[in-house]
C-alpha cells in the first residue's frame, strides 16, 4: 500500500532540514541525511520517498529516529521490496520483519 503524502507543511520543514527537494530525492539513487536533526515524524517522510523507484542507498546515521521512525521505515521498505517480489507469484510477498519491542 502507498504511503499517504504528508502534510505540505511538514514537507517544506523537512526540505529545509535536508537542503533538498523532493525533485532532487526522486531522481537520486543515494540519499545521506546523517547529522540532519531528523526525527521520528521526519522518518514518515523518508518512508513516503522510498517510494523512489531509483533509491538504492540511504544513510540516516547520527539522527533521533527512534523505534517508531524505525519501525515506519522498515515497513515502508518491505512494502516497495514485496511490491516487485518474484517469490510473490501473485500472492502476498513472503517477506518478513520482527520488531524488536
Amino acid at each position: 500500500a502507498a504511503i499517504e503524502r504528508p502534510a505540505q507543511e511538514a514537507l517544506d520543514a523537512f526540505w529545509e532540514k535536508v537542503g533538498s527537494s523532493e525533485e532532487e530525492v526522486r531522481s537520486s539513487t543515494s540519499l545521506t541525511y546523517h547529522h540532519k536533526g531528523l526525527d521520528a515524524g521526519d522518518a514518515r517522510i523518508v518512508a513516503y520517498l522510498l517510494a523512489s523507484p531509483v533509491l538504492t542507498n540511504l544513510n540516516l546515521g547520527w539522527n533521533k529516529i527512534g523505534a517508531e521512525g524505525t519501525e515506519g521505515l522498515v515497513q515502508a521498505h518491505l512494502a516497495r521490496v514485496c511490491a516487485a517480489c518474484p517469490l510473490a507469484f501473485g500472492r502476498k510477498c513472503q517477506h518478513t520483519y520482527m520488531s524488536r519491542k
